[in-house]
C-alpha cells in the first residue's frame, strides 16, 4: 500500500518518516512529493499540500497519521 501524508512545513513529517513508514509497511520514503511525480507502490510520500485527487492511495493529514501510528509529536 502507498500512503500520502500531508501537513504544513516543519510539522514533523520528515522527522517521523521512518516510524510512519514502518507503521504503514512502506519500504520507501519520498520527501517533498508533489502531484507531478509518479505514485510508487509500497511508498510513503510526504507533501506540504493535500493532493487534489489520488486513487488507490491512502491519503492522511499528518495529525491523523500520527494518531494511527501512535506517534507523539511535540
Amino acid at each position: 500500500m502507498s500512503v500520502i501524508i500531508h501537513g504544513p512545513q516543519a510539522c514533523g513529517k520528515s522527522r517521523n518518516a521512518k516510524a510512519l513508514a514502518a507503521h504503514f509497511n512502506c519500504s520507501r520514503i519520498i520527501d517533498d512529493w508533489n502531484e507531478r511525480l509518479p505514485l510508487l507502490p509500497d511508498t510513503l510520500m510526504l507533501t506540504n499540500e493535500a493532493p487534489i485527487e489520488v486513487k488507490d492511495v491512502l491519503v492522511l493529514d499528518f495529525g491523523m497519521a500520527c494518531r494511527l501510528a501512535a506517534i507523539t509529536v511535540s
